[in-house]
């Protein structure tokens, strides 16, 4: 019935179900038609074998998947596999001209590919795709690893190289059971008293909780443990005396600037890594001259240019005409 039908594609997959209104029903089949149709489908392997052959002839980039006969022999469907664009217009030319029917070309992906002829999956069962699944969806990594299955791609990858499709059957399960445990470093209160959340399984619904008594962990039901909202982890460590600091302010440590605060006139360093030293400035040009061996290049001209702006004598030394032009 309509209702009946109705409630399969909900069931399959609802909007996402490939359910199209082109197609009509005739007639029911009679045994003449299933006979008909069996005749037909022993020709496949001899079909596929002749088909292969011509793209290694032609050396076209494709792959023959599956071949299908319609009831009728009025037209002959091959679906292929390809990574590229492929033209296949003279393998079509010689596949009619060989059968004389129509010749449709249909290409798959992986997962339709798998669909068409797998059979069995590592589970031993049939594959779910060939079996019962009518909606294909992408599988994402996500699910593996909420489910803490091996993330080796060889391990959870299926018949057509992608994410097995079970990996989604139980996603909406363990998202629910996931909300229901803590997250990890939270704070909880347990029979045994306060402790830390360290680890947690989905499936058990376990916490495992590190005691503030007691080294040891131990592992309590989701349900006989209380999160504590306004509670902060705890330290073992004694926290330090800050008394003798307030009392002796020479003996705290320099202050440390963050990024984007203001220096201090102390602070300023110069661009080669040597504090400026602004009391030099009220020295005499003699006493300039005798450390001006020793001071960088850069740092003795910006002294001489400091005593020319003061209207102070510029005796050259040894060293003081590197730059000079500049």
């Amino acid at each position: 019935t309509r209702k009946q039908m109705l409630e399969f594609i909900e069931n399959s997959g609802g909007k996402d179900y490939p359910f199209t209104n082109q197609g009509k029903v005739l007639r029911i089949a009679t045994i003449d038609d299933l006979n008909e149709q069996s005749q037909l489908d022993r020709r496949k392997p001899e079909i596929i074998k002749f088909a292969r052959s011509l793209i290694a002839e032609l050396n076209l980039p494709m792959k023959m998947v599956e071949v299908e006969l319609l009831l009728g022999g009025e037209r002959i469907i091959f679906h292929y596999t390809a990574d590229q664009w492929v033209d296949f217009r003279e393998l079509v030319r010689m596949l009619a001209s060989e059968y004389q029917t129509r010749i449709e070309m249909h290409q798959v992906n992986a997962r339709d590919e798998a669909r068409l002829v797998a059979d069995y999956e590592r589970c031993g069962q049939h594959c779910c795709c060939q079996q019962f699944l009518k909606v294909l969806k992408p599988v994402s990594m996500r699910s593996a690893k909420v489910q803490k299955a091996t993330l080796d791609p060889a391990k959870i990858s299926g018949r057509c190289g992608r994410l097995m499709c079970c990996l989604r059957y139980e996603d909406q399960t363990y998202d629910a059971l996931r909300k229901r445990l803590p997250n990890r470093q939270r704070r909880v209160e347990t029979p045994d008293g306060p402790g830390t959340v360290i680890n947690t399984q989905i499936l058990t619904q376990l916490v495992l909780v590190r005691l503030d008594d007691n080294p040891v962990s131990a592992a309590y039901p989701v349900e006989n443990i209380e999160i504590l909202k306004h509670d902060t982890p705890r330290t073992d460590d004694a926290e330090p005396d800050t008394t003798a600091d307030a009392e002796d302010p020479a003996a705290k440590e320099p202050r440390r600037p963050r990024p984007g605060d203001p220096l201090a006139d102390d602070e300023v360093e110069a661009r080669e890594g040597t504090p400026v030293d602004n009391d030099n400035d009220d020295k005499s040009a003699g006493s300039s001259d005798a450390s001006s061996s020793t001071d960088p290049p850069r740092r003795r001209k910006r002294k001489r240019r400091r005593r020319r702006r003061r209207g102070g004598g510029d005796t050259p030394g040894p060293a003081d005409n590197i730059g000079d032009g500049i």
